[in-house]
C-alpha cells in the first residue's frame, strides 16, 4: 500500500464512512498549523468529509490540562473546527473507540494560554475518535503512556480513576504537616526523657520504653501500610494515621504514671508508623515523573530536618513550660491536618466494580510486624547496654531475625504477600534500596554524637546544643531542595555517588575535629554542614530515583519497603554507634573512633549507588 504525501493546499478529501470520523490533530500534529507553531482547536469528533455535519460530543474541561481538549474558544463554547492536520489516506481503516494518551494541553488561541499549559496529565475526557495516523502519513502521532500511569483506553472518564486524583499542592500540604508532626515528636521526646523520670518520679531505664514503645509500634504497623492503602484507600488510611497520632498526644500528655504514658506513646506510634509510608505513596501518585524529584524534595523535608530541629523545640518547651506541652503541641497540629486532609484530600476508596481489594496476608504479618519489632527492641538494648552480648540484647534480636527470615521465605512464594519483595528484582529499585540501607545507617547512626558530644565532652547546654545543630539543618533542607530537582534532569549514578562522598569527607572531617581537645567550635559545626551538604544529596534524590519507572500500582509496596529500610537501617546505626561509643568512652579519642566508624559506613553506601541507572529518567511528554 502506498501513502499520499503531506498535502499543504485544501484538496478534497475522500469522504468518511458514516459513522467514523477521521482524526483529529493533537500536539503531535505535523500539519502545516503544527509548523506554524499553533494548532486548531480540536472537539471530541471531526468528521473527514465536508459534507458531513460536525459531529460534537463530550468536551473536556479546558482547565484541566488534558490534551484531548483544547483551551481554546471552540472548546470552551463545546463546537469542534476541523481538524489542521492532514487526513489519513483513502483506504485505510479506521477504528472508533480508542483514545490516545494525552500530553501537555496546547491551546491554539496565542491571546489566552501559552503553547504548554502545565505538566503531563492522564487521560480524563479522550476523544473516541482521535487515532494517530498510518505510518508514513503526516498528522496526529500518539506517544504511549507509562506503564501504570493511564487508565483503560477507551473507557469513560468517569469509569477511569485519575492517577492524579488528587492535585500535588494538596497531597504535599497535607503529608507535609503529618510529617512534621511524626518526625518533630521522636526527637523532642528523647530530649525530654530526664524531665519525664523526674515528673513520674520513674527510673530512667523505665521511661526510656515512653520511646522504646514508639519505636516498636511505628516497626510494627508498618508492613500493613500497602494492604491498608490497597483495602480502604489512601485518603481512609491517612486520617486514620493522624486520628491515631492525636488521640496518643492528647492521652500523653495526660498520663498520670510511667505505664500509662508508654501505654499512650504505643498508640502514637501505631498512627506515626503509617503517616511516613501513606503519604510517601499520596506524593508519589500525585506526582507525574517529570516532577517526581520536586515533589519527593519537599515531602521529605521534615524526615531529615526534623532531626535537628526537633531537640531544640524541645529543650525549649520543658525549660519554658513544663514537659506536658511537648505532647500536646502536636494536638492543634494534628486537628489541622486532620480538617486540611478531609477537606484537600480526595475519595479513593475501592467502588463496586474495581478489582477485589488484597487480602490480608495474616501468616505474613504475624511473622514480620513482630520479627521487626523484636529486632528493633534488641539493638536498641544493645546500644543502652553498650554490648550485644547480654541476654535482653542478642536473643530478641536473634528471635527478630529468623522471624523476618521466615517472612522474607514466604513472601517470595505467597501470591499475594504484606510486602511485595519481588520488587527488589528491578535493579535501579534494589540499588536505591541498598544504598538508603546503608547511608542511613552511617548518617542516622551518627545523630546521637553530636548532642553527646557538645554535652559531655564540651560542657554546652541542651539549649546550646540545638542552637549548634541549626546551621546542620539548614543546610540539609536547602541542598535537598536543589539536589532532588536535579535529579529530574541529571543521571542519578553521576549526582548521587558524589553525595555519598562528599557526606562520607564530611563524617571524616567530624572524626578528626572531635579527636582534637577543645576544638573551635566553628570547626566541628562546618564538618557537620559538610557532611549535611552530601546527606541532601543522597536521600531524597535515591528515594525518587528508585520508585519513578514503577508502575503506579506498585508505588504503595515500593513505599513501605522504603520506610522500613530506612527504620531499619536507623536502628542498627544508633546501636553500633551507641555501642562503640560506651566501649571507647566520651573522651575525644572515643568520638574519634566512632565517627571514624560512621564515614566507613556511608562509603560503602558508593558501592551499590554504582548500579543506579547512568540516563537521566526517560520522562513522558
Amino acid at each position: 500500500m502506498t501513502t499520499s504525501p503531506p498535502r499543504t493546499g485544501s484538496a478534497t478529501e475522500p469522504p468518511a464512512p458514516p459513522d467514523v470520523a477521521a482524526p483529529g490533530p493533537n500536539a503531535g500534529s505535523s500539519g502545516p498549523a503544527a509548523t506554524a507553531g499553533l494548532t486548531a482547536p480540536a472537539g471530541p469528533s471531526v468528521s473527514a468529509n465536508p459534507a458531513t455535519p460536525l459531529r460534537t460530543g463530550p468536551v473536556a474541561d479546558p482547565g484541566a490540562g488534558s490534551g484531548c481538549g483544547s483551551s481554546g474558544p471552540a472548546a470552551t463554547a463545546g463546537l469542534t473546527a476541523p481538524a489542521s492536520g492532514p487526513a489519513a489516506p483513502a483506504g485505510l481503516p479506521q477504528r472508533a473507540e480508542l483514545s490516545r494518551p494525552t500530553g501537555p494541553s496546547i491551546s491554539s488561541d496565542p491571546a489566552t494560554s501559552p503553547s504548554l499549559t502545565g505538566p503531563y496529565q492522564p487521560n480524563t475526557a479522550a476523544d473516541p475518535t482521535d487515532l494517530p495516523g498510518p505510518p508514513g502519513v503526516a498528522g496526529p502521532a500518539a506517544r504511549p503512556a507509562p506503564v501504570g500511569r493511564s487508565g483503560p483506553s477507551g473507557a469513560p472518564a468517569s469509569a477511569v480513576p485519575s492517577p492524579t486524583a488528587t492535585p500535588l499542592g494538596r497531597v504535599l500540604t497535607v503529608t507535609v504537616l503529618g510529617s512534621v508532626m511524626a518526625v518533630l515528636d521522636m526527637t523532642i521526646v528523647n530530649v525530654a526523657l530526664r524531665s519525664l523520670s523526674d515528673a513520674f518520679r520513674a527510673p530512667l531505664t523505665t521511661i526510656q520504653w515512653a520511646a522504646t514503645a514508639y519505636s516498636l509500634a511505628l516497626a510494627a504497623v508498618i508492613p500493613t501500610a500497602a494492604w491498608a492503602i490497597g483495602r480502604i484507600g489512601a485518603r481512609r488510611a491517612y486520617l486514620t494515621a493522624l486520628a491515631l497520632f492525636t488521640l496518643g498526644s492528647l492521652l500523653a500528655a495526660g498520663a498520670w504514671d510511667a505505664g500509662s504514658l508508654i501505654a499512650f506513646r504505643a498508640v502514637q506510634g501505631l498512627g506515626g508508623g503509617l503517616l511516613m509510608p501513606v503519604g510517601m505513596t499520596m506524593v508519589m501518585r500525585a506526582a507525574d515523573p517529570e516532577r517526581m524529584g520536586r515533589a519527593m524534595a519537599i515531602g521529605g523535608l521534615p524526615i531529615l530536618v526534623g532531626p535537628v530541629l526537633g531537640p531544640t523545640l524541645g529543650g525549649w518547651l520543658v525549660d519554658a513550660a513544663s514537659w506536658h506541652w511537648i505532647f500536646l503541641i502536636n494536638v492543634p497540629l494534628g486537628a489541622l491536618a486532620l480538617a486540611l486532609a478531609a477537606r484537600l484530600l480526595r475519595p479513593d476508596a475501592p467502588r463496586a466494580g474495581d478489582p477485589a481489594p488484597p487480602r490480608l496476608d495474616v501468616p505474613g504479618l504475624l511473622t514480620l510486624s513482630p520479627g521487626l519489632a523484636l529486632l528493633l527492641y534488641g539493638l536498641a538494648r544493645g546500644g543502652e547496654a553498650g554490648n550485644f552480648t547480654a541476654l535482653e540484647a542478642w536473643l530478641p534480636a536473634a528471635a527478630g531475625v529468623l522471624l523476618v527470615a521466615g517472612f522474607v521465605r514466604r513472601a517470595l512464594t505467597a501470591r499475594e504477600p504484606l510486602l511485595d519483595l519481588r520488587l527488589l528484582r528491578d535493579r535501579t529499585f534494589a540499588a536505591g534500596i541498598g544504598t538508603l540501607a546503608l547511608f542511613t545507617c552511617g548518617y542516622f547512626g551518627s545523630m546521637l554524637l553530636g548532642p553527646v558530644y557538645w554535652q559531655a565532652a564540651r560542657g554546652f547546654t541542651a539549649s546550646s546544643t540545638g542552637l549548634l545543630a541549626m546551621p546542620v539543618g539548614l543546610t540539609v533542607g536547602l541542598t535537598m531542595q536543589i539536589a532532588a530537582r536535579r535529579i529530574d534532569s541529571v543521571a542519578p549514578r553521576r549526582l548521587i555517588p558524589a553525595g555519598v562522598a562528599v557526606a562520607a569527607l564530611g563524617m571524616g572531617m567530624s572524626a578528626l575535629q572531635t579527636g582534637i581537645p577543645d576544638v573551635a567550635v566553628w570547626r566541628p559545626v562546618a564538618a557537620a554542614m559538610l557532611m549535611g551538604v552530601g546527606a541532601g544529596i543522597v536521600m531524597m534524590p535515591t528515594m525518587t530515583t528508585a520508585s519513578r519507572d514503577l508502575p503506579r500500582h506498585r508505588l504503595a509496596a515500593a513505599s513501605t519497603a522504603l520506610s522500613i529500610d530506612s527504620q531499619l537501617g536507623a536502628a542498627v546505626g544508633t546501636a553500633l554507634c551507641s555501642v562503640l561509643l560506651a566501649s571507647a568512652g566520651t573522651d575525644p579519642a572515643g568520638f574519634r573512633l566512632t565517627y571514624a566508624v560512621a564515614a566507613g559506613l556511608l562509603t560503602l553506601a558508593v558501592l551499590p549507588a554504582l548500579f543506579l541507572p547512568g540516563r537521566r529518567a526517560e520522562l513522558p511528554r
